[in-house]
């Protein structure tokens, strides 16, 4: 989760060291943006051929290139007739929304909302759900990149119906999804992930990171959606997680899937201070919600 990895930059200086070694030292957005643009695909966002149809929901917040390379690898690996794509940009002020509208007029299934101000990630996502006209909701980070066939593979396991959320592997999130890989280019990324992918497996945990994360859209208007109270963001995914087990359902990883993440561009880019005031005003709200002491796994 996005908590425990914070506690574990700001308590364990080996802990931060391998963080700005995997962020820094692996693939760049630069060369990510420029390896994804070499290969950028004709056609937009497929619409139609009879599937359950699947909403992709992104949230912006500056970090243009980052925002560019995740839309890319979208299109570039999608591969599945049936998507729509909802971004919500939460106010960003640099050249985000202009790219935005640009990339609207060009793909005929992609919605787009524009916030003046931060509606922070649970109230963009919320947005997003309402917008969503999907069978299927993804939850996005615009700071990742996708690859071959993700959609499939992630949606997979909610044909269980006891199976509530869905994540996929990933290089970097310091808990149970992280897998030990490493590479400085896109296409080097896509062979390794196709190397420790196609298992076949899925297995069930407790709790999932929302950089990447499905859902049934009929589970969601069930329990709601993200608990808005936690504003800009942290916690707000622990506290979903929970209520997806306390209403029954299972939630699982699958090792079909693996989704390249930077790590956490739009929180660190508020700074230290403000990343650990956000952190220890939300860990309240968390703990007084659910009653009980919040403490890393």
């Amino acid at each position: 989760m996005i908590v425990k990895n914070t506690v574990k930059v700001l308590k364990g200086p080996r802990k931060a060291l391998k963080i700005l070694k995997k962020r820094y030292l692996g693939l760049g957005v630069d060369v990510a943006l420029k390896g994804l643009e070499d290969s950028f695909p004709k056609e937009d966002i497929k619409i139609g051929a009879g599937l359950p149809k699947v909403s992709i929901i992104i949230l912006s917040y500056n970090n243009l290139k980052h925002t560019k390379a995740c839309l890319y690898s979208i299109l570039n690996y999608s591969n599945y007739p049936n998507l729509e794509l909802i971004i919500v940009d939460n106010g960003s002020q640099d050249e985000t929304p202009d790219f935005l509208k640009e990339f609207k007029e060009k793909n005929s299934n992609v919605g787009l909302i524009l916030n003046q101000t931060n509606k922070g990630f649970a109230g963009g996502c919320n947005q997003g759900i309402d917008a969503a006209t999907g069978d299927y909701i993804i939850f996005l980070n615009n700071d990742t990149i996708v690859t071959p066939d993700w959609v499939s593979g992630l949606i997979k396991p909610l044909k269980n119906k006891s199976v509530g959320l869905v994540g996929p592997l990933t290089n970097f999130m310091w808990n149970h999804q992280e897998v030990d890989i490493s590479y400085r280019s896109v296409d080097s990324m896509l062979k390794k992930a196709a190397q420790i992918t196609s298992k076949g497996k899925v297995r069930e945990e407790d709790d999932i990171a929302f950089f990447c994360v499905a859902a049934r859209k009929e589970l969601i208007e069930k329990i709601g959606g993200l608990d808005e109270r936690f504003g800009i963001g942290m916690f707000e995914d622990d506290d979903y997680c929970l209520r997806v087990k306390k209403a029954g359902y299972k939630i699982v990883v699958t090792e079909d899937v693996f989704i390249h993440h930077f790590g956490q561009i739009s929180l660190f880019s508020l700074g230290n201070d403000k990343y650990k005031e956000i952190f220890e005003e939300n860990k309240k709200k968390f703990e007084k919600k659910w009653g009980t002491k919040w403490e890393k796994k």
